[in-house]
């Protein structure tokens, strides 16, 4: 349904306009991974692009949004396969996820790379390297084979990013803008820097429920 909302602007309501009749629906995102989604510490709202375009695509459908969040992909997953969500959005596609979704048209590309701290002097990951990423996040679905590195899971991106910076770990891997806004936002984004060439460029959709596509 998120496809043909997509494709056929023209059959949209006007902007702002309420169906007297919205069916509800649950989106289930993560709590900390700005631009994209992240809990508002004053209000407690679900806030971010992925929030914003979702929103704007259910008023137009005659849909109810409302939101619940979780720590990690892993548990966003978990949260859809017990039917307690039917969609999230701003979900990066893999094969290993159309398992357990359907996926809507890709809404926006991110990349997806290594970062380690400034100064460090590692060019690029490999040898030994000790590499963090969030549970069941792309890059751990990519980086998991390599026997070159060791993978450490983390719950969520902050702690990944102090640990970083700690010398906990050598590298961390993730998506270039939720990590930088962080640590834009901690004020430590000059102690940071990308690693080589991006792991994967990752397109991002509307993951939907299988039992449930409409």
């Amino acid at each position: 349904i998120f496809s043909i909302i997509l494709s056929h602007h023209s059959a949209w309501a006007a902007p702002g306009e309420k169906s007297p009749s919205a069916d509800k629906i649950t989106a289930v995102i993560m709590s900390d991974a700005p631009p994209t989604y992240f809990k508002n510490k004053v209000t407690g709202e679900a806030n971010g692009f992925a929030v914003d375009l979702t929103n704007a695509i259910a008023k137009r459908a005659g849909l109810e949004v409302s939101y619940i969040f979780a720590k990690n992909w892993s548990e966003i997953r978990d949260t859809i396969l017990r039917h307690e969500a039917d969609i999230v959005p701003g979900l990066g596609i893999s094969e290993e996820r159309k398992k357990d979704y359907t996926f809507t048209d890709p809404v926006d590309v991110f990349p997806v790379s290594f970062f380690v701290r400034s100064g460090s002097g590692i060019s690029e990951v490999s040898n030994g390297h000790t590499v963090g990423v969030i549970r069941g996040s792309l890059a751990f679905e990519l980086l998991k084979v390599r026997s070159d590195i060791e993978i450490l899971e983390y719950e969520n991106f902050e702690k990944g990013l102090f640990d970083l910076l700690a010398g906990k770990i050598d590298s961390f891997a993730c998506p270039v803008p939720t990590l930088l806004e962080l640590a834009i936002e901690a004020h430590v984004d000059k102690n940071i820097i990308i690693a080589g060439k991006p792991i994967t460029e990752s397109k991002r959709s509307v993951g939907v429920r299988k039992d449930k596509p409409e």
